[in-house]
């Protein structure tokens, strides 16, 4: 199934009915399909469907950041993989989506935290997807790499 399809069956798994939106749920900025808000959705969302990775990017660049990660990052390497493979098939409009996700991201309480904790081939994936965006924007990138790589 597709990104989009994928997406727009998030409210009826949620339990919203057909045409309502479920109030842990937010239309993201496109327009499109419904997205989690909060933690518990998301990770309810991320962790129990079989998504593949055009699903999984269009969920992380339709829901905010500060929000749904308002706590805790969570694992901040699985989310850079979900990027990386996202944007092997974007566009660049995705690109510019996927960097401001991750430029509010950043700003969240523990960022550092989780972005201390990646080593390796972690934090040649992030190096990757910063490299990928690099064209998107380039004052929001630099404050990415900045976060990213002190």
């Amino acid at each position: 199934a597709s990104a989009q399809a994928l997406l727009a069956r998030l409210g009826a798994l949620q339990g919203a009915p057909a045409g309502e939106s479920h109030p842990a749920s937010a239309a993201p900025p496109d327009g499109g399909p419904m997205a989690p808000t909060n933690a518990i959705d998301f990770e309810r969302f991320w962790r129990r469907r079989d998504l593949g990775p055009a699903a999984r990017f269009a969920t992380l660049v339709a829901v905010d950041p500060g929000r749904v990660f308002r706590a805790d990052v969570g694992d901040l390497a699985e989310l850079l993989r979900a990027i990386q493979r996202g944007l092997q098939d974007a566009g660049a409009q995705d690109g510019r989506r996927a960097l401001a996700f991750l430029d509010k991201l950043v700003g969240v309480d523990r960022f550092a935290l989780a972005r201390d904790f990646l080593a390796g081939e972690d934090l040649e994936v992030a190096r990757a997807v910063l490299a990928q965006l690099a064209e998107a924007d380039s004052a929001m990138h630099n404050r990415v790499a900045a976060a990213f790589f002190p």
